[in-house]
C-alpha cells in the first residue's frame, strides 16, 4: 500500500516532521487521505498532488500535536482523472478548532481552561447560566445581573464578566476559592457538567435556523476561527453534523429538555423571551430568589429598568462603550486585560480586536441565508435527533418562509 508513503511525502512537502507510525497513523493510512480533521491550529497550506493515476488532487492543510502524535488534515478528494492528468483544487474553508477531552471549542481555550472546567462542581445556591453557543448567552446575562443588581448594569467589561464568569474561559479555579452562592455561566453541554440538584440552572435555547445562522456571523467575525471568508454552506454542513464549537446542537438542547421540568432548573426560549419579555422577566425574578420577584412586582421603576437596559440598542451601546474603554487602557497600560483574557481579545500581533458580541438580537433572520435546501436537510437532521420527543414545538418559528434569492444575496 502506498498511503503511509504518501503521507511521508505530504510532510516532506509541507516541510514538517512524520512522527512514528502509530495507531493514528495506520488508520489514516486505511482511508487513504478520506477527510479527517480534528484540529487545524497552526496550519500550513501547500498544494500536493499524489499518485499519476491522480487519484488524489488536493489542496492540504496540515498540522501535527507531536504530544499525541496525531496527524490532522483537512483534504479535498476528487474522483480519479484520465491517466497522467491531475487537477489541483482549493480546500474547503473550515474553522479552526481544537478537541480537547472530547468538547470541540475554538484554538484560544488551553487544555488547563477546558479541564478545570469540566471538573468543576457547583454548590447549593450558585447560578449556572447555561446556553449553546449564539442562543442569547451575553442578553441572559445581563438580564440575570439587572435583576440581582436592582435595575443597575454593569459599568464595564470587568464587572459584566466578574458578575457572571465564563467557567471554560479560565475561572473555574477562581470560583473554587469563592463560597456559594456564585453565578456562573457555561457553553459546555449537561452531560459534560457536574449537575446538582441544590443548584439553580438558566437554560436559554433558540430556534435552531436563527443559532445556526447567528454562529456562522460570529465565527467568520473572530479571528481565532481563521474563517473569515469562511461560505454560510460549508459552516451549515458543520452545523448538521454538530461539528461546531461545543459539540451537537441537538444533542446539546435535548440533554437540558429532559430537566426542563426539574425545580431547579428555568428552561426558556429565546423567542419567548424576546415576545414576553416583562412576563418571562417577573418568573425567572421569583425563580432567582423570592426577595428579586417582589421588588420587580411592587417597583415599576425597578422593572423598567430592567427591560430598558437589557434591550438590544442599550447592550449594542453598552458593548461598544466597554470596549472604547478598554482599548484605550490598554493602549496605556496593557496589564489592564488579564494574560488569560488576552487570546480572546487581542489579535495575533497583539492589537486590542474586541468585536461587539450584540448583532441583531433578531427573531426570524435564518431568512436571510437559509435555502430551501438548507431548510430541507435541517428539517431532515431534526427529524432524527429529535425523533420521538415534542422540543420542536417550542418552535413554530421554524416553519416560517424562506428568504428570496435576492434577500439572501443582500445579506451576504
Amino acid at each position: 500500500m502506498t498511503g503511509y508513503n504518501e503521507i511521508t511525502k505530504a510532510f516532506r512537502l509541507a516541510r514538517r516532521t512524520l512522527p512514528p507510525p502509530s495507531d493514528k497513523l495506520d488508520r489514516a493510512q486505511a482511508v487513504a487521505f478520506r477527510q479527517l480533521q480534528t484540529r487545524t491550529k497552526g496550519i500550513k497550506e501547500c498544494s500536493l498532488h499524489f499518485g499519476n493515476l491522480g487519484l488524489i488532487a488536493a489542496a492540504a492543510e496540515l498540522t501535527i500535536r507531536r504530544e499525541s502524535t496525531q496527524i490532522c488534515f483537512a483534504f479535498t478528494v476528487l474522483k480519479p482523472t484520465s491517466a497522467g492528468k491531475q487537477h489541483s483544487m482549493s480546500p474547503k474553508k473550515l474553522p479552526a478548532y481544537q478537541v480537547i477531552d472530547g468538547l470541540r471549542v475554538s484554538t484560544v481555550f488551553t487544555e488547563e481552561m477546558i479541564r478545570d472546567a469540566l471538573n468543576f462542581k457547583t454548590g447549593p445556591g450558585d447560578v449556572v447560566l447555561a446556553t449553546f453557543p449564539k442562543c442569547g448567552t451575553h442578553w441572559l446575562q445581563q438580564v440575570v445581573q439587572l435583576i440581582m443588581n436592582k435595575g443597575q448594569s454593569a459599568n464595564d467589561w470587568s464587572e459584566f464578566w466578574n458578575g457572571a464568569p465564563v467557567l471554560e474561559m479560565g475561572w473555574a479555579k477562581t470560583l473554587e476559592k469563592i463560597p456559594a452562592p456564585r453565578v456562573m455561566q457555561t457553553h459546555i453541554p449537561l452531560h459534560r457538567l457536574h449537575y446538582n440538584p441544590a443548584t439553580k440552572y438558566v437554560y436559554l435555547v433558540r430556534n435552531p435556523k436563527d443559532c445556526c445562522v447567528s454562529f456562522f456571523h460570529h465565527t467568520r467575525m473572530l479571528p481565532e476561527y481563521q474563517f473569515q471568508d469562511g461560505s454560510f454552506d460549508d459552516f451549515f454542513k458543520l452545523f448538521l453534523k454538530g461539528e461546531t464549537d461545543h459539540g451537537d446542537y441537538f444533542d446539546h438542547v435535548m440533554s437540558w429538555y429532559a430537566h426542563k421540568d426539574d425545580p431547579n432548573v428555568f428552561f426558556c426560549t429565546y423567542e419567548d423571551l424576546k415576545k414576553h419579555t416583562r412576563d418571562v422577566v417577573l418568573k425567572l425574578a421569583h425563580f432567582l430568589g423570592q426577595e428579586y420577584g417582589k421588588l420587580l412586582e411592587e417597583n415599576e421603576d425597578v422593572l423598567n429598568q430592567v427591560l430598558e437596559k437589557s434591550s438590544v440598542q442599550f447592550m449594542k451601546d453598552a458593548f461598544d462603550s466597554w470596549n472604547q474603554k478598554l482599548e484605550r487602557a490598554f493602549a496605556k497600560d496593557s496589564s489592564v486585560i488579564p494574560e488569560g483574557m488576552k487570546k480572546f481579545l487581542l489579535d495575533d500581533s497583539g492589537k486590542f480586536a474586541a468585536s461587539n458580541l450584540v448583532r441583531k438580537g433578531e427573531v426570524g433572520n435564518w431568512k436571510t441565508l437559509f435555502s430551501a435546501d438548507h431548510s430541507r436537510r435541517l428539517q431532515e437532521r431534526i427529524n432524527e435527533k429529535t425523533k420521538g420527543s415534542d422540543v420542536m414545538s417550542l418552535w413554530a418559528v421554524c416553519g416560517q418562509p424562506r428568504a428570496s434569492e435576492n434577500e439572501r444575496q443582500k445579506a451576504r
